[in-house]
Formats: structure tokens, C-alpha cells, sequence
């Protein structure tokens, strides 16, 4: 059967699981999808959207279909991605580096020949090398 969104939103009001697993299900991709935009780890995106769907139902009483159901969902993941960070960004540790290595000489890509830088292109992730490759000519 499919349900319209103001009786998806009443059924969750009312606290009723089947209904609060459709909205979760309905809008889950799109909502991981903005989560994962801002996180590459999959288990740390998950947490971000677990918390912002309770916000989600715990909120749901106060959406006045004035707007997208989709957009007002949005908006509260948005915020728990926005919160999350902030409450772990105390936690970043930054790598302090030491004045172990020689520094790089202006000059070093001067001493290479065409062949070499080639070979390094080559060595590049594939959507980089084809910034190299896929440069038009100049004819």
C-alpha cells in the first residue's frame, strides 16, 4: 500500500513503529548520502543519520506541511552532522612534523626529464591522471 506522506507523519506521531520504519526507509539513501558527503567512514556517517532520524521522530509533531517533508528531514540531518562534528572536533589531533627531512630544492622538477614525469603521471589515482591525459592539443 502506499501511504502519503501526512499519514507516514501521523502514524509517527503516534508512535507506531511500522510507520517510523517507512519514513526511515524512504528517506534513508538520501539522507546517507548527505552524510557520507561530509565523512568517508560508513560507520560514522550511520551514527550521524541514527541521530538525526531521532531527532527526526522526536521533532515530527512540530512539521506544519508548510514545506518538503524531504527538506524539513534535511535540515535536522543536516544539524546532526553539524553538532557531530562539533562535539569531535575536541578531538582532533593534529601531526606535529619535525625538522627531520631536507627540504625540496626550488629547482627538483627542473633535473627531470619528460619520460620521468610521464612515469609519474602514471603513478597517479585515475580521476588525477586524467587531468594529464585529457588535455587538449594544441594544433
Amino acid at each position: 500500500m502506499n501511504y502519503s506522506e501526512q499519514d507516514i507523519v501521523a502514524g509517527c506521531v503516534r508512535n507506531e513503529r511500522f510507520f517510523q520504519e517507512l519514513l526511515y526507509r524512504r528517506y534513508f539513501s538520501v539522507m546517507m548520502h548527505l552524510c557520507t558527503r561530509y565523512t568517508s567512514d560508513r560507520d560514522e556517517a550511520m551514527q550521524i543519520l541514527n541521530n538525526g532520524f531521532l531527532r527526526v521522530f522526536q521533532k515530527l509533531n512540530t512539521f506544519s506541511f508548510s514545506g518538503s517533508l524531504e527538506g524539513w528531514i534535511r535540515r535536522i540531518v543536516f544539524h546532526a552532522v553539524s553538532d557531530y562534528f562539533k562535539g569531535h572536533s575536541k578531538q582532533l589531533r593534529f601531526l606535529e612534523l619535525e625538522d627531520r627531512d631536507d627540504a625540496v630544492r626550488d629547482d627538483a622538477t627542473s633535473n627531470l626529464y619528460f619520460e620521468d614525469l610521464l612515469h609519474i603521471v602514471e603513478m597517479l589515482p585515475p580521476a588525477t591522471k586524467e587531468v594529464f591525459t585529457c588535455m587538449p592539443s594544441k594544433e
